[in-house]
């Protein structure tokens, strides 16, 4: 496991998001604080904050997307650092005006969902086929 591991609730958001951001810090390396710094598209730092973990060494922090330094579309990239330069982690993020484009990303059909459906798109055509034959066609 890497000394220092962090993530985002999804990939893809809209101006009007919050992204939750969690990570990891090995606990033997809770010596200096957490700094993490986000830049835009053209390499602008536009957020920059000094965090602690807890004593299991997790933390977590949020980022408004409302912010109008985070007003640019594109990928944007979250660097987090303790200490020394070999405990960084850097995730990506993007930011989109598209309107289509939920505050979080649905995911897609499960493969239960999926049978679900299909079960049901079966059932109809076979209803349809069963009472096809007692209408009276014109």
């Amino acid at each position: 496991m890497f000394p220092l591991t962090v993530w985002t609730d999804s990939q893809i958001y809209n101006h009007h998001s919050t992204i939750q951001v969690n990570g990891y810090l090995k606990p033997q390396n809770t010596i200096a604080p957490i700094l993490d710094v986000v830049t835009n598209p053209i390499g602008n730092v536009v957020t920059i904050q000094q965090l602690t973990s807890n004593v299991d060494g997790n933390f977590s922090f949020e980022i408004n997307t409302e912010s109008p330094l985070l007003k640019q579309d594109g990928d944007y990239i979250l660097k987090v650092q303790s200490g020394t330069e070999t405990r960084q982690f850097k995730t990506m993020f993007t930011l989109t005006s598209d309107p289509h484009i939920p505050p979080h990303v649905v995911p897609e059909f499960g493969s239960v969902s999926l049978l679900i459906l299909i079960g049901s798109i079966m059932s109809i055509l076979v209803i349809g086929k069963f009472f096809s034959n007692r209408f009276v066609k014109f």
